[in-house]
């Protein structure tokens, strides 16, 4: 449901960015994410997570028009598929982060190649002349892979969504102002990705230890219910026997 729609809505994508300026694309695409990041940093700071995954599965109708979007921005704007599915299925919280990533990682298998047929019907020869470039980038790619898989069952949730949404706010902001028509200096570049880095590490630390306390909390309160049980129980017990 996920994968169909995403592949075909990157092969439109793809062959529509082919006649297109990509000064005109990046920018926009660019901005959905940087909105993507900021609403993943604030909801991860907070430091809330279902930990009781629901029994009732998305809507296909959700996950195609999700899987759409994902592939159309994919295509046009150099990627995108992982931040716009990944992070609205956390958002959801029908499943848990290891099931979500790996997902939509498998799905994204037939987005990259509708994408990849998308282009090669319309810059060919643009895909020979960097063919150099492509092929570092799939071995970096194919190198880092099974090791983000192996981190992605391991990390916390809440450290997870908060490190996405800080790296995806850093890596777009960019080409968001200069779309804008600004131009700042190279210090006042480096002074906004920091503050962007700082920010996100601070929201995502404090999520993390609200998380915590909500956890001790819960312990605790599981705790003191089984002991109020057993209290019961054995309570039951003593008047049967005297009884």
């Amino acid at each position: 449901s996920l994968a169909i729609p995403g592949g075909i809505a990157a092969f439109v994508g793809a062959t529509l960015l082919s006649n297109l300026s990509m000064e005109a694309a990046q920018p926009i695409t660019s901005g959905i994410l940087l909105l993507i990041a900021i609403n993943l940093i604030w909801r991860f700071s907070r430091g809330h997570i279902k930990r009781t995954i629901s029994n009732k599965p998305h809507a296909k109708p959700f996950l195609v028009v999700l899987g759409s979007v994902g592939g159309m921005v994919d295509a046009t704007g150099g990627g995108g598929w992982g931040p716009v599915t990944t992070s609205t299925l956390l958002a959801a919280g029908k499943e848990k982060p290891s099931r979500i990533v790996g997902t939509v990682s498998a799905a994204e298998f037939l987005v990259t190649l509708g994408a990849t047929i998308g282009f090669a019907f319309g810059l060919w020869d643009d895909i020979v002349a960097h063919l150099g470039a492509i092929v570092a980038m799939l071995i970096g790619g194919s190198i880092a892979a099974p090791i983000a898989a192996w981190l992605i069952s391991r990390l916390n949730p809440i450290v997870l969504g908060g490190f996405v949404g800080t790296a995806i706010a850093a890596l777009n902001v960019s080409n968001v102002y200069e779309g804008l028509g600004y131009a700042p200096s190279t210090f006042w570049v480096v002074v906004i990705h920091c503050a962007i880095i700082a920010v996100g590490i601070g929201a995502t630390i404090r999520g993390h230890l609200k998380s915590r306390a909500q956890r001790a909390a819960e312990k605790a309160a599981e705790a003191q219910s089984a002991e109020a049980v057993q209290e019961t129980t054995i309570r039951a017990h003593e008047e049967a026997k005297t009884g």
